[in-house]
């Protein structure tokens, strides 16, 4: 990891002004973990080591899912963990349930359930509030709705619904 944070730091000292995310890693079978971004608070370390202001992480929703329910932590905690340093966000949803590293016609997971599957916000199981809730109101960066190609032919409504869920995490909490 060390030569890693090297290289990092030595290129992107090169950019001041680019930011430059390391994200949170999907998780493949049989080979997970096949690396330290699968875990928050190696990936966190990875970045605090690299020691820039302009070197944060992309929190990818459905990658943490994937690796919290394989490696068994807490997604929410992982999220928090990570988000005095996010700069981007990957927004999608999934079941949580890796799949093999030789299944890459992701699409065609869906039945099963299985894989990084890129689906918008609500159709997989992931709990955004709690995810997401306690990392927005101090996050300034760039959020992405990631979606397969599937999913466009009702893409308004698909924006709709992210933009339902984002605001209801924004909106002020009662006393």
């Amino acid at each position: 990891m060390e030569t890693e944070a090297r290289t990092i730091r030595s290129i992107a000292g090169q950019f001041p002004d680019v930011v430059v995310a390391l994200e949170n890693a999907r998780t493949f079978l049989p080979y997970s973990p096949h690396t330290y971004a699968e875990f928050p608070e190696l990936l966190l370390a990875q970045v605090e080591r690299i020691d820039l202001p302009h070197v944060g992480i992309c929190l990818d929703t459905g990658h943490l899912h994937l690796a919290s329910r394989l490696h068994g932590f807490s997604e929410s905690h992982g999220a928090a963990l990570l988000a005095p340093r996010l700069v981007h966000l990957h927004i999608h949803d999934n079941f949580g349930r890796t799949g093999y590293w030789s299944e890459k016609n992701q699409t065609g997971q869906v039945p099963l359930g299985r894989g990084d599957l890129h689906m918008p916000p609500g159709l997989g199981d992931i709990d955004f509030a709690a995810l997401l809730g306690p990392i927005l109101e101090g996050f300034s960066g760039i959020a992405v709705c990631e979606l397969r190609g599937r999913y466009l032919d009702a893409l308004g409504e698909h924006i709709e619904g992210f933009q339902r869920l984002v605001s209801g995490l924004r909106a002020p909490r009662p006393a």
